[in-house]
């Protein structure tokens, strides 16, 4: 589910996440996930985000929001409440 501060339901997850693995050396995995925001300007949202595995608590997942037609539309920050 994705949630507005407020509490207000804005959209459901329409599909499992999908996951890369990091590389050798690496500590960041790549992550992508969608969200079904029928009502609103876009029918689905694409996250697509990469996150430090060994971050710790206060590691952040960083990233892109597309659309289904692959424009980008803006940018997310998601921390550990």
């Amino acid at each position: 589910e994705l949630r507005s501060e407020a509490g207000e339901l804005l959209g459901t997850g329409v599909a499992p996440w999908t996951y890369r693995q990091r590389e050798k050396g690496a500590s960041t995995v790549l992550v992508r996930f969608s969200v079904d925001v029928a009502g609103g300007e876009w029918d689905v949202l694409y996250f697509t985000g990469a996150v430090d595995a060994e971050g710790g608590p206060g590691r952040r997942l960083e990233g892109s929001l597309s659309t289904g037609l692959g424009r980008r539309v803006g940018e997310f920050v998601a921390e550990p409440l």
